[in-house]
């Protein structure tokens, strides 16, 4: 098991909680709309089931955007459009005619590693 640095790990929280807080817009956005179109009392949406509700689309979320952006990472992989280096950077450099080029990359942040166009 490799020591992920101080900076990639900070990278790495960084950009699972970007994925976390557009996920939390995405509920409180629907959750505005469902309180004007269904006239629902604020109390649904103090309740404790919504609250898990809440926190298990988040999660889902989270392992939603990984899946995809991870099956992008292999996909570009495959295709020679990506490759690893395993140097002291561990960083994953991806040509910039990459179809996948934004989850690749977005890839690398999630797993605390530098994306590098070339």
């Amino acid at each position: 098991m490799q020591v992920v640095p101080r900076k990639a790990r900070r990278e790495a929280l960084r950009a699972y909680l970007l994925v976390a807080s557009v996920a939390a817009v995405t509920i409180d956005l629907a959750a505005i709309y469902a309180g004007m179109i269904f006239d629902l009392p604020d109390t649904v949406f103090d309740s404790t089931p919504f609250r898990m509700a809440a926190i298990a689309v988040i999660a889902t979320a989270i392992v939603v955007v990984r899946l995809r952006c991870g099956m992008a990472f292999r996909s570009a992989l495959g295709s020679g459009y990506a490759f690893a280096r395993d140097d002291h950077d561990r960083a994953i450099v991806v040509k910039t005619r990459c179809p996948d080029r934004n989850l690749v990359c977005f890839y690398a942040r999630l797993s605390g590693r530098q994306a590098v166009l070339g």
